[in-house]
Parts: structure tokens; C-alpha cells; sequence
């Protein structure tokens, strides 16, 4: 098989990064810190279905947002 020809998943994501950071921004809260973090090895070894996210995206999106 030639590298052209090797099948690719493209996760999908039903919203982007904006819709959920501008709906707590319009609330009037302000936003502190985001983080996105990954499965670690340890992780994808006992659930190797993890290993994809690791390697194209963060599983998770933690805002840290407060309101003044």
C-alpha cells in the first residue's frame, strides 16, 4: 500500500472553539486560562481507542472563566 493510499479518520467537532468561548464572553464572563489536554501514554495503553485523540486532538476543552 502506498502512503497516498492509506485511509485517513478526520475527527469531526460539532462546534467550534468560537461558539463555545463567545456565548460565555457575551455572558460577561472573562477568561482566565483554557486547557487542552490529551490522553496520556499511559492512558492509551489501557484504552487504545485514546491513541487517536492523542495523536490529532485534545479530547477534553477546560475553560477556566469568571465573572466579575
Amino acid at each position: 500500500m502506498k502512503n497516498s493510499e492509506i485511509p485517513i479518520a478526520v475527527p469531526c467537532f460539532p462546534r467550534t472553539f468560537s461558539e463555545y468561548l463567545n456565548v460565555l464572553i457575551d455572558a460577561g464572563f472573562v477568561l482566565k486560562r483554557l486547557e487542552e489536554p490529551r490522553p496520556t501514554l499511559k492512558m492509551c495503553k489501557k484504552h487504545p481507542w485514546l491513541q487517536s485523540w492523542r495523536d490529532h486532538a485534545a479530547i477534553f476543552l477546560y475553560v477556566h472563566a469568571e465573572k466579575p
